[in-house]
Formats: structure tokens, sequence, C-alpha cells
């Protein structure tokens, strides 16, 4: 009758691989317990520096939005400083006007 025998005996070579195998684990363990705290670590900063970010895009905006106002103003008053001009030189136009008359009028007088 051949059937399987098991050899429950235990040698060196049987231990020192157990011992590997447990110490190995062990070490894994802590190499990837660093890597997750640095990784989390990482993930913060990154966290940190997109809200920095975020404000620096909110100051950006708002420098954005003031000089957008302050463009439509000086258009504005460009608007308002042409119509000043041409009102000044229809003032001035008008009294040259007037005044071609006179000297007309006092040419003609005199004659």
């Amino acid at each position: 009758m051949g059937g399987i025998v098991f050899d429950f005996s235990v040698n060196l070579g049987n231990l020192l691989t157990i011992l590997s195998f447990i110490v190995g684990g062990i070490a894994f363990i802590m190499v990837m317990r660093g890597k997750i705290d640095l990784i989390s670590k990482e993930t913060a900063d990154l966290k940190t520096g997109t809200a920095l970010m975020q404000q620096e895009l909110k100051k950006l905006t708002d420098v954005l939005i003031v000089q957008g106002r302050q463009d439509e103003r000086i258009t504005a008053m460009d608007q308002r400083m042409v119509n000043q001009g041409k009102r000044i030189d229809d003032t001035v136009r008008r009294i040259n006007t007037f005044l071609d008359m006179r000297s007309v009028q006092a040419v003609d007088g005199d004659e």
C-alpha cells in the first residue's frame, strides 16, 4: 500500500524560510507605510498649493474686473472730452463769424 506520507519534521532550512517570509512581510509593511505617509503629505501640500492658487486667481480676477471698469471710465471720459472739444470748436467758429461780421460792418460803416 503505497500512500502519501507526510513528514512533519522541521529542519533549519524550513525555519529560515519561514523567518525570511515574516521579515520580508514586515519590511514590506514598513516601506509601504512610509510611502503612504509621504503620499499623504504630498497630497496635503498639493491641497495647500491649490488653495493658494485659487486665492491668487481670485485676486487676478478682481484686478481684471477693476481694469475693465477703468477702461470703460476712460472711454466715457474720452467721449466727454471729444464732445467738449466739439462745443469749444463750435463756440470759436461762432465767435469768429461774429467778429468777421463786425469787421465787415465796421469797414462798410467807414465808407
